[in-house]
């Protein structure tokens, strides 16, 4: 068999496995906690509900393992390492991004929590799998890194910050579905774990990568964080009955609003270090010059 057809086939089956496991954890843990809230819709309903979540599922877990074999060769660790460190992070979002059901729609914040642990393992499969059956070019080549650890949690606040100005702005100004006003610590509390969640994503998998300052804050937003975020949001809309207004305003300009912000907090804080770096540099070859004049 061909590479690239061998390579099709373990594609389908780790996401074969991760829908296998996210059903077992239907039949152990239950349904959507949403369903007690909104309706489904008709077609949605009239065929049991399984082949559309199932196609999202597929999606969105196909999507995270095909953005972890793009960029996992910027990443350091060896293939296992990489992919338990990128299922825990994206799991981890998964779990945080349930919790905001709970402020918004009023849903069972244990439900949201034990409805959101069971993607990590499915989510914990594909980057695990992942790593042990694809072989990197360059897994035995140790990974440059692009900026010390310092600078990365130097971004990684500049992401909290802008992930929060960006939230409260889509609450406030462009008023997406929330619990802003009947919650607001609640709301604040979960936006700032959010915002910490995708500062330590950065961290692991957004710091080493490639490009000028805004190129990295595009790739990390949009791509890395981005693609998994869009298709995590899409669920709702898609499964139940959502106005197309409320669909567009809640579930798309929402996550862009949250990608672009996060990708200025990427690109300012990691210019302004870089342009630091360079002034440093300056005054230590200016002193050198005049000691060794």
């Amino acid at each position: 068999m061909k590479a690239s057809n061998m390579n099709a086939v373990k594609f389908i089956v780790i996401v074969l496995v991760a829908l296998a496991l996210r059903m077992a954890a239907v039949v152990v843990c239950g349904g959507d906690p949403v369903a007690g809230v909104h309706q489904y819709r008709e077609i949605v309903a009239a065929c049991k509900v399984f082949p559309f979540a199932l196609g999202m599922l597929a999606m969105a877990y196909g999507a995270l393992l095909a953005v972890y074999l793009t960029f996992r060769r910027y990443w350091a660790g060896r293939p296992a390492q990489q992919g338990l460190v990128f299922g825990s992070l994206f799991g981890l979002i998964w779990v945080v991004g349930m919790i905001e059901g709970s402020l918004v729609l009023a849903t069972s914040l244990k439900h949201e929590i034990i409805f959101g642990l069971c993607e990590v393992p499915p989510i914990l499969s594909v980057g695990l799998l992942g790593g042990l059956l694809f072989r990197s070019a360059n897994e035995d080549t140790p990974t440059p890194v692009a900026s010390g650890l310092m600078d990365g949690l130097y971004t990684s606040i500049a992401i909290v910050l802008s992930f929060l100005a960006g939230r409260y702005l889509s609450y406030s100004v462009i008023n997406v579905e929330s619990a802003f006003l009947k919650l607001p610590a609640e709301t604040f509390l979960w936006t700032l774990a959010m915002g910490m969640t995708v500062g330590v994503l950065y961290q692991f998998c957004g710091r080493t990568l490639p490009g000028s300052p805004l190129v990295k804050g595009l790739l990390f937003s949009f791509v890395v964080f981005g693609i998994d975020w869009m298709l995590f949001t899409q669920v709702v809309p898609v499964l139940f009955y959502v106005t197309p207004f409320e669909w567009f305003r809640s579930f798309v300009v929402r996550v862009l609003m949250d990608c672009v912000f996060i990708a200025m907090g990427v690109a300012i804080s990691s210019g302004t270090q870089r342009e630091y770096c360079r002034q440093e540099s300056r005054c230590h070859e200016g002193l050198s010059e005049e000691m060794n004049s």
